[in-house]
């Protein structure tokens, strides 16, 4: 169980943190706080009447990690659990907190893999946005001899006190969503905020599916889920056979016949409404701001892919198809 706390607990936070770990004996825990070890590797007061009242008297506390200071850092603590005189349990502290760097820490991410095969949880120091392990930063760097020392190591199970265990989950039901790439409509240089809609012209009665991309300028890419709408056949009104000797009718209340079915399609609740327009041309190309897919005959019918709401500054956007 990870156990979180904010800035500068008291003696209420203190009361309540030993009272949820005492919940639950049976859990490892970790104690996440804002602040808990300076960069030296020292702590304050308040730190330490966490480490006394809280992390001493729990056995299953096995880690607290903390920022605020800008550095990187680690300590071990060990205690004395049933009072022989010969200690039983480590605590490991990690110092983490890169907002010093630029941009506010350059991405920098502390990452932990539980390793069952080891039985090691191997903590890493790896920035996505640089695809970079490790900073190189001089404050952050360890001794002479291990200069990641604080940045990237191991700590094994026996100290964490975890023990692998198989687990079975079961369910009644599973669905698998296989997306394509197959580009349906693509809106670029888009404003921040913007509603962004798209036509896409179907040709079966069926369930459609899609899904949408956005990227931004600076590479960050985000995936919607997948959304559904269903094209079904619906009566079209034709004009009737000319009628035998009655009156014909009225020019205002023309008199019609069940005629023939064609597809026209239901779109999900946030999106956009089925189209009724009759020869509606396939559109191959750009067609005031609009793409739909190429390759369609003209159909008496047009569904509208629906609205999809863009957040991201200069943002570019891609509806793809999907298929189940």
């Amino acid at each position: 169980m990870v156990l979180s706390m904010g800035w500068d607990p008291g003696d209420k936070e203190i009361a309540w943190m030993n009272e949820q770990l005492k919940r639950h004996p049976d859990r490892v825990a970790i104690i996440n706080l804002h602040e808990f070890m300076l960069t030296t590797g020292g702590i304050g007061p308040i730190p330490q009447r966490i480490l006394d009242e809280v992390a001493a008297p729990n056995p299953n506390v096995r880690m607290i990690m903390s920022g605020h200071y800008h550095d990187a850092f680690q300590r071990t603590d060990s205690f004395d659990d049933n009072g022989d005189g010969v200690n039983d349990r480590t605590v490991t502290s990690m110092l983490f907190d890169y907002q010093g760097l630029a941009e506010g820490g350059l991405g920098y991410l502390r990452l932990m893999h539980f390793d069952n095969a080891s039985q090691l949880m191997k903590v890493r120091t790896y920035s996505p946005s640089l695809q970079d392990y490790n900073s190189d930063e001089a404050s952050l760097m360890g001794p002479a001899d291990a200069p990641l020392k604080y940045q990237s190591f191991d700590i094994s199970y026996e100290q964490l006190g975890i023990m692998p265990e198989g687990r079975s989950l079961s369910t009644d039901s599973f669905t698998a969503e296989v997306l394509t790439d197959q580009i349906i409509a693509m809106k670029e240089n888009i404003a921040t905020p913007a509603c962004v809609s798209a036509d896409w012209q179907v040709t079966e009665a069926g369930q459609y599916s899609w899904y949408v991309i956005t990227r931004d300028a600076h590479g960050g890419v985000d995936r919607s889920v997948v959304h559904r709408f269903i094209a079904v056949n619906e009566g079209t009104v034709t004009p009737a056979p000319t009628p035998a000797p009655t009156p014909a009718p009225s020019p205002t209340s023309p008199a019609v016949t069940p005629g023939t079915e064609a597809p026209t399609a239901t779109a999900p609740t946030h999106g956009g409404a089925a189209s009724g327009a009759t020869e509606t041309p396939a559109v191959d190309a750009v067609s005031n701001g609009v793409l739909s897919s190429t390759g369609v005959e003209a159909q008496p019918w047009m569904a509208w892919v629906g609205l999809a709401i863009i957040l991201l500054g200069g943002a570019g956007m891609i509806i793809k198809r999907q298929r189940k």
